[in-house]
């Protein structure tokens, strides 16, 4: 959370990563693949409802020998899902969608149009992009970071790398460290497997078994 803070933070008062801050308000708050993220359209969130659906992946990548925007469906069930919009992650839209207003957004692919997340280029961001972007503000926090550290007489807090996936894995944390609602967290991340959502619900809380069965065991009526 600490680092979190520090990084979005640092974005606010940024000229140059500013821009970026409500992208990753999203990412952290929706739990999307990178890919998902690239491939929403502003058709796919009900602002009314406070939904948003999930069913289309777009990568930048060579395919068939084309290099370029490839639109997909997800691979499996499960990742075809529509969540409820929290609601950081429906602020960071509202505030996104204002900032769009002037900008021209016309780019077509497959029949699609209308995409959220666009380069200065008016073109979809795409996973490079994301963790470019990651990588360059990471750097800049830390560098920034330690030159005043160095002149207020204290020790640097330093933040890891961070990468597309941190915030999604990060989304997950936040969830299980909210809710004893394992089925909601899978379904929420579009994970295939529960198992994957119990390894980092475990992973978050060590001692969700014993609690889990004392929350039972107050429900359960005594046969003895």
């Amino acid at each position: 959370i600490d680092e979190e803070t520090a990084i979005l933070d640092y974005m606010a008062a940024s000229p140059v990563y500013a821009r970026w801050r409500n992208l990753f308000i999203f990412m952290i708050r929706s739990g999307l693949r990178v890919s998902e993220v690239c491939g929403l359209t502003w058709s796919d969130i009900d602002f009314e409802n406070g939904t948003l659906s999930v069913n289309r992946e777009l990568m930048k990548r060579s395919l068939n020998g084309t290099y370029g925007y490839h639109v997909s469906v997800p691979k499996t069930k499960g990742s075809v899902r529509t969540i409820p919009l929290l609601p950081d992650a429906r602020l960071a839209l509202t505030r996104h969608k204002k900032s769009m207003d002037h900008i021209k957004n016309d780019f077509v692919l497959d029949g699609l149009s209308g995409f959220v997340w666009l380069t200065k280029d008016g073109v979809p961001i795409n996973h490079q992009n994301v963790d470019g972007v990651l990588n360059r503000v990471v750097d800049a926090y830390n560098r920034d970071e330690s030159r005043n550290a160095t002149k207020e007489g204290r020790e640097p807090f330093l933040v890891r790398k961070i990468s597309a996936h941190s915030l999604r894995h990060t989304c997950a944390t936040r969830l299980c460290e909210a809710t004893d609602n394992v089925a909601f967290v899978a379904a929420y991340l579009g994970h295939s497997n529960i198992q994957t959502t119990l390894n980092i619900y475990a992973e978050c809380q060590p001692d969700f078994m014993q609690r889990t069965a004392e929350e039972i065991a107050e429900k359960m009526s005594i046969l003895a």
